[in-house]
């Protein structure tokens, strides 16, 4: 069993090194550029407690919902999504980028660490929260894929290991492609998710991942990155001026349904 998990856990441990590392050597800096300001503070407990309310507010439970009923279609066509992209190179040179760079994490840790510091920097909290949420959904992603993967204990399509469900790869791309959405509305959400997809593929071409379990990735890391986001744009909403959208039920005595709804600049 200890010989399954060891290709899961270096990866792991090295991620969560990463995240951990960005986040405490960015806090002094971040800390000495934001002593008389009160939106460029950095309180992570205060953000996870808030982020626990967005889990389960309407949008939350919009996506848990969601999430449930792509999970279960996608197991229907977990044999036939295996077929389509096992040894067949469907994206070519792509796959590597997914497999090997959008998915360890390191982009976007770069990237939330990025936006932190320059936030810090230039006293614009837009991008110091943007940041802040960036890697703390990655934190969050990373410790919920864990678990997962620990309980499930799923069988990897080529049979490696039992650490298949849900997709690691996914969900951290995914939760940063959320943060990104949250913040700056679609133009950065088409890119952002076309590279998630991407990496979905990825997993898949390399044998890796049932479809099901990129799809159960992809949810995990949008459910955290709203949740996340939404804790902080709550204290920016006074000066948020980019884009947003949100997924929400609506339910009336004729029926119910899922509407989207879009905020631009």
């Amino acid at each position: 069993m200890r010989r399954q998990f060891t290709w899961y856990s270096t990866k792991g441990i090295f991620r969560l090194g990463c995240i951990a590392l960005v986040l405490f050597s960015s806090l002094a800096t971040a800390q000495a550029h934001t002593e008389d300001s009160s939106l460029l503070e950095f309180d992570p407990l205060a953000d996870g407690e808030q982020a626990l309310h967005h889990h389960i507010d309407t949008g939350g439970k919009a996506i848990i919902g969601s999430s449930v009923l792509g999970f279960t279609l996608a197991r229907e066509f977990d044999p036939a999504a295996r077929d389509y992209f096992n040894g067949q190179n469907r994206i070519g040179g792509l796959s590597h980028l997914g497999n090997d760079f959008l998915g360890t994490g390191v982009p976007g840790i770069l990237a939330g660490a990025g936006l932190w510091i320059y936030g810090a920097e230039s006293r614009s909290p837009y991008e110091f929260h943007a940041g802040i949420a960036s890697l703390e959904s990655l934190f969050e992603t990373f410790v919920l894929t864990s678990v997962l993967k620990i309980t499930v204990q799923r069988t990897r399509p080529d049979g490696s290991n039992t650490a298949s469900f849900p997709s690691g790869h996914t969900s951290t791309v995914a939760a940063s492609s959320m943060v990104l959405a949250e913040f700056y509305g679609w133009r950065a959400a088409v890119p952002a998710f076309l590279l998630t997809a991407l990496t979905g593929a990825s997993r898949m071409g390399a044998d890796k991942h049932w479809l099901s379990d990129t799809v159960a990735g992809a949810a995990l890391g949008v459910w955290s990155g709203y949740a996340v986001s939404r804790s902080h744009l709550e204290r920016l909403e006074p000066r948020r001026e980019s884009g947003c959208w949100e997924l929400a039920p609506q339910i009336w005595s004729s029926g119910a349904a899922l509407v989207f709804s879009a905020e631009f600049p």
